[in-house]
């Protein structure tokens, strides 16, 4: 469905939701006002009791209601009004309303003209009177005002709550149209036909225009993401919130109309107060309603995944498997590797998942922390023991590099999906640093075994997140800081496998793929390089690397002995020139007109320098730049 016919259609359903709020019609009023006016005043006769059987039955009451409504209702207005007294009559009273031929007697022009005519208050509510009346037209109009603004109020509040849904209505339907346009951009490259070379243009000049000026710009001329109190990473984030904001702010101090002479609240002041007071009972409870029951949905899908990540039950063998891990602590890389085999084995591990961790058997075992899958090999079910090769098993001198024993076994058991077998479970790697915390208490808990590695419970909450489909994009340009490094190592091995599975026979233009990574330690470089990514840096040509350590101050080459390779790890000190990588990168993928993709996943100060070299590459005019940042902050 295109935006000119959804735009219609929201606005629809608005309106379809405002009017469906109780709402008195305008044309039934008047005569609203007029019995209002009339609940003001007592009078005798039967019946004696209940409001509406006495607005309903009561002759004298009903007599004053007609008159007042032939007096300052137009023929609509009463057939209109007094209908819809009747529909009240007949459901909260469970009676008729007497019909004016009842009362036609009293109604008679001489007797409406000796009728006595009452003001506002002129008669007390403990007087009861023995004969009809009619309410002065200063009364009336005194009445009316009171009800046509209040059920503006009603409207207001109905209306601008409404509101609310369809302003993120709108930013949904502008997401999902930026995806449209986003996956256009991709699919229908070397579009050759006249029109859709013409359409293709378009397509790309509004896509490339919101990345420029949306989605990759800050939210203010400064490289800076944090605005007053608050850290809004890009435009369009600070454009949504703010004009959230705009709107709540904007729509409550308006629509307040205050006159002298309320029935209901006769000072200006009370008019205005009463929409603080409003809130002291549940008038619009029932708004937090939906979100109550997202929330406990929410919580009731998790727990069922949780079991269901965490427990397997193989009834044919009567036995119950559950979730098996390992947590090493690296003293020298200050990382804590944990490893996890969930117990079902049709989990699917992808690039850019994330998993909520919990340790159960804890005074605070319902806490739950997110981390970023850094990697993911497969063992047997028959034999879930981890391997003894993750326990460091030496240090050189000088760096304090812990001297890894080969990690070939874990490297070469990554079977593709057509080759797992069913007895086949993922064993998911997430690299750990201790701040606080849970992640702290874990640290601690290595450091208390002999060994440094531990076997807690740990429970499996996952995988989310969506992997991003860096396999449209000719050039890759992955940028790490510390951990963040999980969020790069899938990619990388995911590339290449891809590159491995391709048919000899067909050609495929050249795709590459570059890491810049940066980290403190040295020795956790080293760990993960001659672990999870040696294969991709002795053996693939369409990547390459770059490391830097904040740590270090000279610049050293670093050889790590393997039974099957030597790596040489050129790791250089300091911080990584981003800005200047990001632009040789931009410049050559426009010259060569390649796609590009630059992901980062580091600290905020890292990320927020790669953002600015985007932002400057843009405005340079190099095209097929695509930015993505993986947040694994928490």
């Amino acid at each position: 469905m295109h935006l000119h016919t959804q735009l219609p259609l929201a606005g629809f359903l608005l309106l379809q939701a405002v009017c469906a709020a109780n709402i008195i019609p305008r044309n039934e009023r008047c005569v609203t006002a007029v019995y209002t006016a009339l609940n003001y005043v007592s009078f005798t006769g039967e019946p004696a009791v209940g409001t509406w059987k006495i607005r309903c039955r009561n002759p004298l009451v009903v007599t004053s209601i007609y008159a007042a409504a032939e007096e300052y209702c137009e023929n609509g207005e009463q057939t209109a009004g007094l209908a819809q007294l009747n529909s009240y009559c007949q459901t909260l009273a469970h009676t008729e309303l007497l019909t004016r031929n009842n009362v036609a007697e009293n109604l008679t022009d001489e007797n409406v003209r000796r009728m006595r005519v009452v003001e506002f208050g002129e008669l007390s509510r403990a007087e009861k009177i023995d004969y009809p009346v009619l309410v002065s037209p200063a009364y009336y109009g005194r009445t009316f005002d009171t009800i046509d603004t209040w059920q503006l109020e009603i409207w207001a509040h109905h209306a601008y709550g409404y509101l609310g849904y369809l302003y993120w209505g709108c930013v949904l339907l502008a997401g999902i149209t930026y995806r449209l346009f986003h996956h256009a951009n991709i699919s229908r490259r070397g579009a050759t036909n006249t029109y859709s070379s013409i359409v293709f243009k378009f397509l790309c000049i509004s896509y490339q225009w919101t990345q420029k000026h949306l989605i990759v710009a800050f939210p203010f001329t400064s490289p800076n993401r944090r605005v007053l109190w608050f850290e809004l990473p890009t435009r369009i984030e600070a454009l949504v919130i703010a004009g959230f904001w705009l709107l709540s702010i904007t729509l409550t101090c308006i629509t307040y109309p205050l006159f002298e002479d309320n029935i209901y609240w006769p000072s200006t002041s009370a008019q205005l107060l009463r929409h603080i007071v409003i809130f002291r009972e549940d008038n619009y409870a029932y708004y937090l309603w939906p979100a109550v029951i997202i929330w406990v949905s929410d919580r009731v899908l998790r727990l069922i995944r949780v079991i269901y990540c965490n427990f397997y039950v193989q009834f044919c063998r009567a036995k119950l498997e559950y979730t098996n891990s390992v947590a090493i602590y690296d003293e020298a890389s200050n990382v804590v590797r944990l490893e996890v085999i969930p117990a079902s084995s049709n989990h699917q591990p992808t690039a850019s998942s994330y998993y909520y961790l919990y340790q159960p058997f804890r005074f605070r075992g319902w806490e739950n922390h997110p981390f970023t899958l850094g990697s993911w090999t497969y063992t047997n079910t028959k034999d879930v023991d981890f391997d003894s090769s993750l326990k460091s098993t030496g240090f050189i001198d000088v760096s304090r590099i812990p001297l890894l024993s080969p990690p070939d076994q874990e490297r070469e058991n990554i079977p593709s999906k057509k080759s797992r077998t069913i007895n086949q479970k993922p064993k998911l790697i997430f690299w750990i640093r201790p701040y606080d915390g849970w992640t702290r208490s874990l640290r601690d808990q290595c450091l208390a075994s002999t060994d440094m590695t531990i076997r807690p419970t740990i429970f499996l909450e996952g995988p989310y997140g969506e992997p991003f489909p860096t396999e449209n994009y000719d050039s890759v340009l992955l940028i790490a800081g510390g951990t963040g490094i999980a969020c790069a190592v899938p990619y990388i091995k995911e590339r290449i496998r891809q590159s491995e599975t391709a048919h000899d026979d067909i050609e495929y233009p050249r795709r590459d793929i570059h890491l810049v990574w940066a980290a403190r330690e040295i020795s956790f470089i080293v760990d993960v390089v001659t672990r999870e990514l040696q294969s991709a840096i002795t053996s693939r040509e369409e990547f390459s690397a770059s490391f830097h350590s904040t740590s270090a101050t000279s610049s050293d080459t670093f050889k790590v002995p393997s039974t099957t390779h030597d790596i040489d790890i050129d790791i250089q000190p300091g911080r990584p020139g981003l800005h200047q990588i990001i632009l040789e990168h931009a410049r050559e993928t426009d010259f060569t007109r390649r796609s590009t993709v630059i992901v980062v996943s580091g600290p905020t100060k890292m990320a927020d320098e790669a953002r600015a070299a985007v932002q400057d590459a843009m405005h340079r005019g190099y095209q097929g730049i695509v930015f993505r940042e993986e947040s694994f902050s928490w």
